[in-house]
């Protein structure tokens, strides 16, 4: 299967998904039929904007509703986005890596190539 027309997921979304990739022209190519080194370019080329990535996922995160407060659902979500504030301020690169979208391009690029 080749890659699809579709709407961009919101960066998060992306970023949290293991089975596309949305290129600039919002095509979105499905991961397991991607050449390997399609993946590596496109790992590479996020591992180069980590910095921006992150500020972007949280500047997104402020706007996440939260549970009403004084709740177990509050202080659930509350530590969960400052967990992940914290670590994608520490290092950007490492907290991008940990995300399914690079794991799942990690593991297509690892992915030998075929010469026929």
């Amino acid at each position: 299967m080749g890659p699809e027309q579709g709407e961009e997921p919101d960066a998060g979304g992306l970023l949290e998904q293991e089975v596309w990739w949305v290129d600039r022209m919002g095509i979105r190519h499905r991961i397991a039929d991607m050449e390997p080194r399609y993946c590596r370019n496109v790992i590479a080329f996020l591992q180069r904007q980590a910095d921006d990535i992150a500020d972007t996922y949280a500047y997104n995160l402020t706007a996440v509703g939260l549970p009403p407060e004084d709740t177990q659902a509050w202080d659930d979500v509350n530590d969960a986005i400052s967990d992940e504030l914290c670590a994608s301020a520490a290092d950007p690169v490492a907290w991008l890596n940990a995300k399914p979208l690079l794991v799942a391009l990690r593991r297509q690029a690892a992915v030998e190539e075929t010469w026929w």
